[in-house]
């Protein structure tokens, strides 16, 4: 069975036991295939995506390290590769999640993981689309992305960067991401980074994003737009587009959030919260914060474009961010924003997951244009439903 899979994977490079295996994949089988080998061969796994289309697989893609035989190791997806020199993943021409597309097809949900213990997990520059999660497939959460570890005392650190959700259904609730440990107690941290949520939806609550941490090094909420995302039967317990919850402190800075069904934040506990330079529309739960400063509720100002969710040159998001402190810090800026663009034009990092690539106090424009105008393109609507999410019908 194992050669079986190993024989639809392209490895590329394969170093001792002790280190990784980069993979590359170019279509829905070999993608899968790695994800069952990486559980397995008792090495770190860095899965190169190949830029391309991946319809999911029955049951929605799935890394489980449940079973007895699992190993406990490093998960990392990485989208954006193409060709050189017959190498399908020997060059990463793009930064932009769009053009590496894992569409559900309104079926099931996009992706599950269940990493081990202390096996740490890294999704970045992938858009996820289309997912349902339904009742018929484990808990009907998170139609996006699913990640729950299978043990207790969880120290891996799960790392969403840079990825776009769209079009991601929930049956229950929590229609794009779910980072929730649930009944395990974890003491690694969640970072959830310069990402796109726009236009997903749960039948019941939280229509985009659910985190909740127990313990560990906290939650980091940092640089993304949440936009669009909608609730169709809201229940008491689960307001709003993201809920944060846990024991754990969360940090939140740098977001967009706005234009969402019942509330834009829900703080579930009281736990220690720090707000710094967001843009919400409403927020519900516990009101309170530790420390907060720069946040605001105003009208994003996008620019022009189809569906462009980059903040306009007279917006008030743009230079409004806050950077992290001279010393080391769990979080970071990324290099590049959601569109492949510098993430920091002008004296400050714009608010969002998009930066307005002219310098807002100079008037000029910066040297390394970016790749695109901040818009879905026109492409990714082949694969999604780019339809206003305020207009779609139900």
């Amino acid at each position: 069975m194992r050669s079986m899979l190993a024989a639809s994977v392209s490895l590329f490079l394969a170093m001792p036991a002790t280190a990784q295996v980069i993979s590359c994949v170019t279509n829905s089988q070999q993608l899968q295939a790695a994800l069952v080998l990486a559980a397995f061969n008792g090495q770190d796994d860095v899965i190169r995506i190949a830029t391309g289309h991946y319809p999911i697989p029955p049951g929605g893609f799935f890394y489980n390290t449940e079973s007895v035989h699992a190993d406990d190791k490093h998960l990392t997806l990485i989208g954006g590769w193409s060709e050189l020199f017959g190498n399908p993943c020997g060059q990463q021409l793009t930064q932009n999640p769009f053009y590496t597309v894992l569409d559900g097809g309104g079926i099931d949900r996009v992706l599950r993981i269940r990493p081990g213990r202390h096996g740490d997990v890294t999704v970045r520059l992938l858009t996820l689309a289309n997912g349902r999660a339904t009742h018929s497939n484990g808990p009907a959460i998170g139609g996006g992305l699913y990640i729950d570890p299978v043990a207790d005392n969880n120290t891996s650190v799960h790392r969403i960067e840079r990825n776009a959700f769209i079009n991601n259904v929930s049956d229950s609730i929590v229609g794009a991401l779910d980072l929730s440990t649930g009944v395990v107690i974890a003491t690694g941290r969640r970072l959830v980074i310069n990402n796109l949520f726009w236009g997903n939806r749960a039948l019941l609550g939280i229509g985009a994003v659910r985190i909740q941490q127990r313990g560990g090094e906290g939650v980091w909420f940092t640089n993304n737009t949440v936009i669009g995302n909608s609730v169709s039967l809201p229940q008491p317990d689960y307001p709003g587009a993201v809920q944060l919850g846990g024991s754990a402190d969360r940090h939140v800075y740098n977001n967009i959030l706005w234009g969402n069904t019942l509330s834009d934040l829900h703080i579930e506990t009281n736990t220690p919260l720090y707000l710094h330079s967001n843009n919400i529309g409403h927020r519900t739960g516990y009101l309170g914060s530790t420390a907060a400063s720069g946040n605001m509720s105003t009208n994003p100002q996008f620019g022009p474009g189809f569906l462009s969710f980059t903040p306009g040159r007279t917006s008030p998001l743009v230079d409004a961010g806050i950077h992290p402190g001279p010393l080391p810090s769990i979080w970071h800026l990324p290099e590049r924003d959601l569109n492949d663009s510098p993430r920091v034009v002008g004296p400050a990092v714009d608010i969002g997951a998009y930066e307005n690539f002219r310098v807002f106090a100079s008037d000029f424009e910066d040297q390394q244009e970016p790749d695109g105008d901040g818009s879905l393109p026109a492409a990714l609507c082949e694969a999604v439903d780019c339809e206003d999410p305020q207009q779609r019908g139900e």
